[in-house]
């Protein structure tokens, strides 16, 4: 092309945007427009197809939204901790899971309601980097949660205080009862809720007549644990305990009816017709049913655990303190894999207390961390282990390859106390962050608990007896002449399920242990508290300098052995390197 000047041509029928180039043989560029084809409404359909993003659940409709650019120009996008509580009855747990009724769908919504979530990112929650701290399951509760996330915020002439005083009583009058906010904080841009968490602390209540053994009878499993043929081998299985507490109720049943009448109530069988609304006898003898079931009822709430008892469920609880192999604990999980292993820092059962007629105990868990399903194995697995008088070493064994079928516990009684931030809290007051912490919402949560998650716990079981209908569940299964034996292996040293293993109960452990509760030579418990934790880590890191520093300091010597020997070897080939400074500042190799 010559070096004449192109001067450029555009001819426009309108105001509409050029696209169509054409090179004239003047030289001249001509760009040409047809606003009929190429405008501002149908650029989309001109230009390559855009890929929709898919949004994490529909919440609201357009008309809900405030529109952006009715936006305060003072709202600046801050990284926060939301800390919140909740009941979780009525809930599909925590984490949003459409179409089911979650706790953090509630939440989400709530916060577009009150303009927290702006409109352009109202459809999915990783466009404010929602992180949170600890996933809950149907039902269970949360006294103290936390969930990190980017928010809409006027930090304008407002100290923190303030704002998170709005925020937490805007929040608070639109969410139902059972969710309540406690608090909001500024934190730092790489805080992240499940990462930055140290460890959990969960906590289960129980009532104690879950501690009552299998009834009383002349089959079945209360039979089988009496049975060498069954209970593998074990010469004088007994339970006293248990057996009084079935003879006391077999008493009260004569005391309260006659002899001819308690056994009608016994043969009793309920129909589907209406055979007892016509026959006066039956009507008699199903009043009568019901009145011996409600009596049953009232004694079963009236049982008391005992010393013995509490004590072997705190040295089974205790074996879980420490670092272990959880996979049987959980579900998907294999024995190699490395994220099996998890880390127990605390296990606490307290003392009994009476609250309405009956009597509750709390079990404290902290952790590192949880699996799905974890702590409601661990609770099964011990009550159901002093249920049928087990001893220590079947629990030692489920951290072993062999698979167990440990049942979860009912969620009723189970909820998160609430998480901890050792570590991030030095990395937020380092960067003039407030530190998180649960103690300044002791209030709040104690009113949550007393009103919601208490409340709701103690008048479930009640109405329901799920405790009782889980442990006579477990009870039901009848066990067989088919013993089960160690899990062949396979060539790589997997358990393979044989093909021929018959049993009818998949909870045959419990039964056929070899050991007992009266075997157990070393009944103490040790628990385990938070500065022996750290000092542990602590051990755990200077040990792993140590190893590196001891592998830097052989390496170093040995690239100073291979130099001298170089330099013996071959004393012509040694060149003395010296640096000369120049006038200029610089250095040379000489």
């Amino acid at each position: 092309m010559s070096s004449e000047n192109i001067s450029l041509v555009v001819k426009t029928e309108s105001d509409t945007p050029v696209v169509k180039p054409t090179l004239s043989s003047t030289n001249t560029l001509e760009i040409n427009t047809d606003a009929s084809k190429h405008n501002i409404e149908n650029a989309e359909e001109d230009g390559p197809e855009k890929k929709k993003q898919k949004p994490n659940g529909v919440f609201r409709k357009d008309h809900d939204y405030q529109p952006l650019e009715a936006r305060d120009p003072n709202l600046k996008k801050r990284k926060v901790a939301m800390i919140f509580g909740y009941a979780g009855t009525g809930y599909s747990g925590l984490q949003i899971n459409e179409p089911h009724k979650t706790i953090e769908k509630e939440i989400w919504n709530n916060l577009i309601i009150n303009g927290y979530i702006s409109k352009d990112n109202a459809l999915d929650l990783k466009k404010v980097g929602w992180q949170r701290c600890a996933r809950t399951d149907k039902g269970v509760h949360a006294l103290g949660n936390l969930v990190s996330f980017k928010i809409l915020l006027n930090e304008k002439d407002r100290t923190s205080e303030e704002i998170e005083k709005e925020f937490v009583e805007k929040m608070n009058q639109t969410l139902p009862a059972q969710i309540r906010m406690f608090g909001l904080q500024r934190v730092t841009g790489g805080f992240d809720a499940k990462n930055s968490c140290s460890s959990r602390m969960y906590e289960y209540l129980l009532p104690s007549y879950s501690f009552i053994g299998p009834k009383k009878d002349n089959q079945g499993i209360y039979q089988e644990l009496r049975d060498k043929k069954f209970n593998g081998g074990y010469e004088n299985y007994e339970d006293l305990e248990n057996d009084k507490y079935w003879e006391s109720l077999e008493e009260m049943g004569f005391k309260h009816f006659t002899k001819e009448e308690y056994e009608k109530i016994k043969a009793f069988k309920f129909t589907t017709g209406n055979e007892e609304a016509s026959d006066p006898e039956k009507i008699k003898v199903y009043n009568n049913v019901k009145k011996l079931k409600q009596l049953e009822l009232q004694h079963k709430h009236s049982y008391r655990i005992s010393d013995n008892k509490i004590n072997h469920f705190r040295m089974m609880m205790s074996q879980y303190l420490g670092y272990h192999n959880f996979h049987n604990y959980t579900i998907g999980q294999k024995f190699k894999d490395a994220s099996s292993y998890r880390y127990m820092i605390n296990i606490e059962v307290e003392n009994p207390v009476i609250i309405n007629d009956i009597e509750w105990l709390k079990i404290k868990i902290h952790g590192q961390s949880f699996m799905l399903h974890q702590i409601r194995k661990m609770i099964a697995m011990a009550v159901l282990s002093c249920r049928y008088n087990c001893s220590k070493e079947l629990m030692l064994e489920t951290f072993t390859d062999k698979r167990f079928n440990i049942p979860k516990a009912p969620p009723l009684g189970l909820y998160l106390n609430h998480p901890i931030f050792d570590v991030a809290n030095m990395k937020l007051d380092k960067n003039g962050h407030q530190a998180i912490d649960f103690d300044r919402f002791t209030e709040n949560m104690n009113t949550l608990q007393e009103e919601h998650i208490y409340d709701k716990i103690y008048n479930v079981e009640v109405k329901e007896n799920i405790y009782s209908a889980f442990f006579q569940f477990v009870d039901g299964f009848k066990y067989n002449e088919d013993i089960i034996s160690e899990q062949p292996k396979d060539a790589s040293g997997n358990n393979v399920k044989a093909a021929d293993d018959a049993s009818g109960n998949p909870f045959a452990f419990y039964i056929n242990c070899k050991k007992r509760w009266d075997d157990d030579i070393e009944n103490e418990v040790l628990y385990l508290d938070d500065s022996n934790f750290k000092k542990l880590k602590q051990e755990e890191k200077d040990q792993k300098r140590l190893v590196r520093e001891a592998k830097r300091n052989e390496r170093l010597a040995l690239e100073a052995k291979e130099a001298e020997t170089s330099a013996v070897a071959n004393p012509e080939q040694t060149v003395a390197v010296t640096s000369v400074e120049t006038v200029d500042g610089k250095k040379n190799i000489e």
